[in-house]
């Protein structure tokens, strides 16, 4: 098992609160085919000093043993339970998850991650604080070899920021989301269950990326957001790389459509469009740079860059990268051929 590495005692030397166990939280974690891992992220959820807990285990279709395994760790531990579910992918598990729940709070833990033994009680102390709607605090990636040691470690150090109305929470959504990418995923982040609940917010059964959506849907109704510099998470990294990691996923260029066009429909509705309109297209225009990556990668066609929505997030992104700044350039002039050629060269000098 990992040896849990103590995370900063910011959360104490900010605030010396002391955190009751009187809200539950339910602790969400969607399971597919994690079987060499599983057993690490689970005594992390046992191990949190914050106590009223309740893990929901969703095994989405699994074909190794996890399924198991978390069977068998929930016979001997009251507070996690199982449920098994046909492969939907892990948007529809968290879903199934959250119905099950019962807290007053919902996070997410990925199951090839573990958590700090503070994760829960860092999140819930803050929430205390300010009566947040959304609490988020910070990653740690660590580099994990085939012997199931770290073998390097990177902390993501993001600033803090605190926001106590709604107008201040959309007026900042920029700089949460294309900046500072507070939103891209599930984890270390506590919910309000019951914003999720009575405003029916789900993940959608996107294969990737839905995290987001989830994330800037619940966005949409909360009135106050605290970012904390705690590192309480540990995502793991699998070195050197796994194979197939890097895919084309069938299907992810109208994925990358559909999440531009709702998140521009929502931005819209706040009237704040117009103000973040390059940071916009050049978060947007990252995605549509990794899938083209990919798609050369694998000797297929990209098509779709002629029509649009991608047109238009081709001609308003701005991105600082010098490589996507070339690869815009000559997809903007629509040279296809030369765009190949220079992500092409653009792998062989990694």
């Amino acid at each position: 098992r990992l040896s849990l590495v103590g995370s900063e005692m910011c959360i104490r030397d900010r605030c010396k609160v002391m955190c009751k166990n009187t809200s539950l939280v339910s602790i969400i974690v969607p399971i597919y085919n994690v079987e060499s891992y599983l057993i690490d992220c689970l005594e992390s959820i046992e191990a949190q000093t914050y106590d009223n807990i309740e893990c929901i285990l969703v095994v989405d279709g699994a074909t190794d043993n996890s399924f198991s395994i978390a069977k068998e760790y929930c016979n001997t531990h009251i507070r996690f339970k199982v449920f098994y579910q046909e492969n939907a992918g892990s948007g529809p598990a968290r879903n199934k998850g959250v119905a099950l729940s019962s807290g007053e709070f919902i996070c997410f833990i990925d199951p090839d991650d573990w958590v700090e033994p503070d994760y829960v009680e860092t999140l819930i102390c803050e929430q205390r604080k300010g009566n947040y709607d959304l609490v988020v605090s910070q990653t740690i990636e660590r580099k994990v070899n085939s012997k199931n040691k770290i073998v390097a470690t990177h902390k993501n150090n993001k600033p803090r920021l605190v926001y106590v109305s709604q107008r201040g929470c959309r007026d900042n959504f920029s700089a949460i989301m294309f900046e500072h990418h507070y939103l891209d995923g599930p984890v270390c982040k506590l919910f309000r269950a019951s914003i999720i609940k009575s405003n029916k917010i789900e993940f959608p059964p996107y294969r990737r990326s839905q995290d987001m959506v989830f994330n800037f849907r619940y966005y949409k109704y909360i009135d106050s957001f605290s970012a904390i510099p705690c590192h309480t998470y540990n995502v793991r990294c699998d070195y050197p790389p796994q194979p197939g990691r890097g895919r084309v996923f069938s299907g992810y260029s109208e994925i990358v459509a559909k999440i531009y066009l709702e998140l521009k429909d929502q931005l819209s509705q706040w009237n704040i469009g117009a103000e973040c309109k390059t940071q916009f297209h050049t978060w947007a225009f990252w995605y549509l740079y990794a899938y083209i990556i990919r798609c050369v990668d694998a000797n297929l066609p990209y098509e779709m860059v002629k029509n649009e929505p991608f047109r238009t997030i081709i001609d308003l992104a701005r991105p600082k990268l010098v490589t996507q700044r070339v690869v815009r350039f000559f997809l903007k002039l629509r040279m296809y051929n030369v765009v190949t050629l220079v992500i092409k060269i653009i792998n062989r000098l990694k």
